[in-house]
């Protein structure tokens, strides 16, 4: 889809992340996060059997775990949601709610990662901006772009706008 530029007014082209992605997360870490907090119960269960009591506090231990799994859900729902690549004739940019890259294409310098995890490495650092929390996880994430979270392929509408904003990745 083609929204009007971030940068000078001219058409920017914004591809918008998967929502199947943040979708399939969901769909495999609910159950986990169910599993868990029946667990804690049965474990809670059996204490109060034996003992014949139940500690007032090990009774938040279920819902905290439900509460907390439901927060990381909704995050990763959200975040798969709002994760988009702009690209433009002179530049572009990836913004996700933890990250912000951008850089001008001739800084990228291959497309790397294969079909299961495709990316755009670059010569150069780029201009980054991270939350706190990802720093410390990924200490170098300004020398590359994802383009799996927008179902990149070969031969998809990203691939054609690749080789006309950047040719020299196809060569």
């Amino acid at each position: 889809m083609a929204d009007s530029s971030v940068y000078t007014g001219e058409t920017s082209k914004i591809y918008r992340s998967n929502r199947a992605m943040s979708m399939g997360a969901v769909a495999v870490f609910a159950p986990v996060i169910l599993i868990m907090a029946l667990i804690a119960s049965a474990i809670i269960l059996g204490e109060a059997r034996e003992t014949g009591h139940i500690d007032p506090g090990s009774c938040l231990i279920p819902p905290g775990i439900v509460a907390v799994g439901a927060c990381i859900l909704w995050y990763s729902h959200h975040a798969g949601g709002t994760t988009c690549l702009i690209l433009h004739a002179k530049r572009l940019r990836y913004e996700s709610p933890s990250l912000t890259i951008e850089t001008t294409w001739d800084n990228v310098e291959a497309i790397v990662g294969g079909p299961v995890a495709p990316q755009l490495r670059l010569r150069r650092k780029a201009t980054t901006s991270m939350s706190p929390l990802l720093a410390t996880r990924f200490p170098s994430p300004e020398y590359l772009i994802p383009l799996y979270p927008f179902d990149y392929s070969p031969h998809c509408e990203l691939a054609q706008d690749l080789r006309r904003f950047a040719p020299h990745l196809f060569t």
